[in-house]
């Protein structure tokens, strides 16, 4: 690989520096309950379609929300622009990578998880999640080449507690925001700031690894190889919803 793998280097909890691990996005229970569905579910979920303006991208689904969704959204509620749902994840980046490829790379992964794209509405006192058209994620770029070793580090750190403590609006999409800092000719650092209603510890490694493929591919002029995306996580937030309410829940706990 012409870039060198994504270094996870940190993981901040604004509230007061400590790593929180929220596993809202459960990775062995999600496997497990995708083997089950079929692609023609996912087309009959289309169902729930309702199309309307949200910042001027249009509504192309709606699920209900999971249970660590919900928790977000309350906790949201008591304290609104509540810092310690943000999530914070700085990499170190190695290779010729200019920021437009970042940024067109992050595109693409937001284009194909619909997560990403996900924003928050209130119906009659609960949460539903909608996914809109399109993500407008734009990558800042900041430029530090030119500053000694111990200024830099000053300056990333400064940036990073910035970006961290900003807070999100669950209602609006883009619940993620992104700054390239360049270090060096060959040498950047990425600091992501995301939601925690849509993005949790595992997300961490999915992210890391489709960004270094989608680099790859494009620095050799290819496409990555990924597998297309046949289920969301709306669609198990849906099935959740419509398994609890089957009974099905309360005869296993029987």
């Amino acid at each position: 690989h012409t870039v060198s793998g994504l270094l996870f280097d940190s993981f901040i909890d604004c509230r007061d520096d400590r790593a929180w691990w929220f596993r809202i996005f459960g990775a062995p229970m999600l496997r497990r309950i995708c083997s089950h569905f079929s692609f023609e579910f996912r087309s009959s979920l289309k169902g729930h379609l309702r199309m309307k303006a949200t910042n001027n991208s249009p509504t192309i689904d709606t699920f209900p929300t999971s249970i660590g969704q919900k928790r977000c959204w309350f906790m949201e509620q008591m304290h609104p622009g509540n810092k310690g749902l943000n999530l914070a994840i700085r990499w170190e980046l190695r290779g010729p990578v200019k920021s437009e490829l970042v940024d067109a790379a992050l595109r693409k992964i937001i284009a194909r998880h619909e997560i990403l794209r996900t924003v928050f509405i209130d119906h009659d006192g609960e949460p539903l999640q909608e996914v809109v058209e399109k993500g407008d994620v734009k990558l800042d770029f900041v430029d530090v080449q030119t500053l000694n070793a111990a200024d830099q580090a000053e300056r990333i750190a400064a940036i990073a507690i910035e970006h961290a403590e900003q807070p999100f609006d669950m209602g609006k999409p883009n619940l993620l925001r992104v700054t390239m800092v360049r270090t060096a000719a060959q040498r950047a650092e990425l600091l992501i700031a995301v939601h925690n209603s849509i993005f949790d510890g595992f997300s961490i490694g999915v992210l890391g690894h489709e960004l270094g493929l989608h680099l790859d591919a494009m620095l050799a002029n290819k496409e990555p190889d990924l597998p297309e995306l046949v289920l969301q996580y709306g669609d198990y937030a849906q099935w959740l919803e419509d398994y609890e309410k089957s009974g099905a829940l309360k005869a296993e706990e029987a």
